[in-house]
Parts: structure tokens; C-alpha cells; sequence
């Protein structure tokens, strides 16, 4: 997604360094939000509002078993919106 003045794409590393820690400064995040944690939120903001398990695996390019079992916790108690 991102590359070198050269073209070459980036090392995680220097990823982490040049690219993502800058952008969380700009963006004003909490220091040490990383891509992991933005994808985490991403996912329980989609799953909070309702959202398909099965989309939300399609946007993130995962199964519907792994949301699940990694972000089944954020989901809304299917009780009280069906009740």
C-alpha cells in the first residue's frame, strides 16, 4: 500500500516508523494505537450497530467463525434486541 521514494514497499518496520506513528500523531490517537487496535474498533463499531457477522467478515477479509470468536464479546445481546 505504501512504498519507498523508489517504489519499493515498505519494511514493517520502517512502516510502523515513517508512515503509521506519524499519521497517529496527526490524527491526535492515543499514543500507541496501532493498526491492530484500529481494526479492533472498526470491527466492534460495525458489530455494535448491527452489522452482519458475515459482512463484517467480507470488509476485513476474515471468516464469520473467526469475528466470532475474536469479537463476539461486542456484540449486542440478541435477548434484548429481539425481545
Amino acid at each position: 500500500m505504501f512504498t519507498t521514494a523508489k517504489g519499493f514497499p515498505y519494511r514493517q518496520e520502517h512502516y510502523s516508523a515513517r508512515i503509521f506513528a506519524p499519521a497517529v500523531r496527526k490524527a491526535r490517537l492515543p499514543v500507541g494505537t496501532s493498526s491492530h487496535s484500529l481494526r479492533h474498533h472498526y470491527v466492534s463499531v460495525l458489530l455494535d450497530a448491527g452489522e452482519s457477522v458475515i459482512t463484517v467478515a467480507e470488509r476485513i477479509g476474515d471468516t464469520p467463525e473467526m469475528v466470532l470468536k475474536v469479537y463476539g464479546h461486542v456484540m449486542p445481546n440478541t435477548e434484548d434486541r429481539t425481545r
